[in-house]
């Protein structure tokens, strides 16, 4: 489970005072595969077949160690279930090597699965699912790796090719999917009420929701278009108005990069913020905003930098065309790695402009003390007035298809 102790390392990343450090839990198993043969188990959990070994049902208390179970087995080759097996003695489900309860509080994982033994409150569990879970990570429905049903998974965790799920496999875990492991941030603002949005990356890097200056504020809204909720953020102009502040992504995500959100801009002013990564106007920084003022089209671009406040340092990726007010609009930048690469700009699954001389990456950026969502880096730049849904941040430039998957999450 690399990935899991690639999010611990990366707990150590400062972050800005505001935000909620948490752990995450890794989980490994091992069994003497010499002694698993048609073992039956006598546990009092066990609901399911006896003598695994000859294709009974598997489901519940057996250690199935041959081909032919169907609810699981360790080295079940139809089976259909999962790659561990022992409900009765280990508290894992009828099928899957990480189940439907995850990390969390999730459904399903506090029962423990089929003929399962309850494990501790919060635990998270290992329930019922299939090879690689069926579910979310912290509040969904399933298991931490993969992203829906018995495939599991997708392209990439973000569920192309993948199948079931509570919201089917392209997900890619809004709905019944799961972690990607490169996913290093992920913000639902499926919460109802407060100022903290939960990291369902794994990561436990909460963003904080909220409000500065002189007007406007910061809330979260049931108008959404992924899940159940966004933030909503309104802006007084360039007094002040909502943010949700962000931590530094220059380790999380070092070269190359994804950055996508769901965005609903309800208001034309130009230079709102969808996100902006920097240390102040005049230093280091990273932004995307909806509407610029460049030219008389006002599109969706993408700037790096290391000096803010010179434009012709600046490294840009721009749409060609705007995009519409008062509607939700898909927007991603991808980052490759390398020197010189191709930066691209989504907008709804598309591609819509790219730069093939890019040389920077977030790691040039240094550690960003001012890291937001809605607030820019430049006092003369207007706080956004609008809502923002499923922000999500990976560590490597997701392809086409990758995108195109995302965008189709509903």
């Amino acid at each position: 489970m690399g990935w899991a102790s690639e999010a611990a390392a990366a707990r150590g990343v400062g972050m800005v005072p505001a935000l909620m450090l948490g752990c995450s839990l890794v989980v490994s198993c091992s069994y003497d595969y010499s002694a698993l043969t048609g073992h039956e188990d006598a546990s009092p959990w066990a609901t399911g077949g006896t003598r695994g070994a000859s294709g009974a049902r598997g489901g519940g208390g057996v250690l199935n160690a041959e081909a032919g179970g169907t609810g699981g087995g360790l080295v079940s080759s139809s089976g259909g279930g999962g790659q561990i097996v022992d409900a009765g003695d280990l508290g894992i489900g009828s099928g899957g090597a990480v189940g439907s309860g995850g990390l969390g509080t999730s459904t399903g994982g506090l029962t423990g699965g089929t003929g399962g033994d309850t494990p501790p409150a919060s635990s998270g569990g290992l329930g019922v699912g299939g090879s690689l879970g069926t579910g979310g990570t912290t509040s969904g429905g399933g298991g931490v790796v993969g992203s829906g049903g018995a495939a599991g998974g997708g392209v990439a965790g973000t569920g192309v090719a993948a199948s079931g799920g509570a919201n089917g496999g392209a997900n890619g875990g809004a709905g019944g999917g799961a972690t990607d492991p490169d996913l290093v941030l992920w913000y639902k603002f499926d919460e109802s009420s407060g100022t903290a949005a939960a990291d369902s990356s794994g990561g436990h890097r909460d963003a904080l929701i909220a409000t500065t200056g002189l007007g406007g504020k910061a809330e979260l809204s049931t108008v959404h278009q992924v899940g159940t909720h966004s933030v909503s953020l309104t802006g007084n102009g360039t007094l002040g108005g909502g943010v949700v502040v962000l931590p530094s992504i220059n380790t999380l995500a070092p070269t190359a990069v994804t950055l996508a959100a769901w965005v609903y801009e309800a208001s034309d002013v130009d230079w709102q913020r969808v996100f902006d990564f920097g240390s102040g106007y005049a230093g280091p920084q990273m932004f995307l905003t909806p509407r610029e003022d460049k030219d008389s089209k006002h599109c969706v671009r993408f700037v790096i930098t290391l000096l803010g406040s010179s434009s012709s340092t600046e490294q840009i990726v721009q749409s060609a065309q705007a995009i519409s007010l008062n509607a939700w609009h898909h927007l991603a930048i991808t980052l490759q790695s390398g020197s010189p690469y191709t930066g691209t700009l989504y907008v709804d699954g598309v591609a819509a402009g790219t730069n093939a001389a890019m040389t920077l990456h977030p790691a040039e950026l240094g550690f960003t003390i001012q890291s937001y969502m809605g607030k820019s880096q430049f006092p003369t730049d207007p706080y956004m007035t609008g809502n923002i849904d499923d922000f999500r941040v990976y560590r490597r430039a997701l392809k086409a298809a990758e995108i195109a998957a995302l965008y189709a999450v509903r």
